[in-house]
Order: C-alpha cells, then structure tokens, then sequence
C-alpha cells in the first residue's frame, strides 16, 4: 500500500489522535483494500490514497447538503460519505490503494 499523502495523511492522523482509536486493514489483498481507523472494534474511517470514506449518524443530514452543493468532491450513501477524487470519477479504483 503506497504512503498516504495530503488531506488523507491529515485525515489519519487527525482521527488517531482520539482515545481508544487504532489503525486495521480493510478487505486486504482485494481492489477495495483500505486503511481504517476503529473505535471499539468498529472502523469508522475508510482511507484510500484517493478517497475517504466516513460512516456517519448524527451528521448525515449536514453530509447530505454538502454533497448536494459540492457533487463533484462528495457523495452519500449508505450513512457513510465518499470524497476525494474517486467521486469525481465516477467512484471507480482499479487497483488497492490504501493509506499508510
């Protein structure tokens, strides 16, 4: 899995910074593959070197405007949100591109 760079690096390390987090592997050795960062066993955070994705609850409904006024950079679906530049391409990653 390449280094992540950029606003996904700030993402990971932002969202490590709360107590009780950790870093896993999601669908490892598939197209898919991602980083995750876990609270309580359960990941939260999705990181691709293109892309992010956030599960979502209280927040969906603010997740859902933004995506309706930046479609291009986000997409919601699922309770989760998608951004990054995977959206602007039709969500599409053809190969594992995880963040380290």
């Amino acid at each position: 899995m390449p280094a992540a760079k950029g606003p996904m690096q700030a993402l990971r390390k932002a969202a490590l910074l709360y107590p009780g987090t950790e870093e896993g592997v999601a669908c490892e050795g598939t197209p898919i593959e991602s980083r995750t960062v876990k609270a309580q066993n359960k990941a939260f955070l999705f990181l691709t070197v293109g892309h992010a994705r956030l599960k979502l609850r209280e927040s969906l409904p603010e997740a859902t405007k933004l995506a309706k006024k930046q479609p291009d950079q986000f997409q919601v679906g699922s309770g989760r949100l998608m951004a990054g530049s995977p959206v602007a391409a039709g969500g599409k990653n053809k190969k594992s591109t995880a963040v380290r």
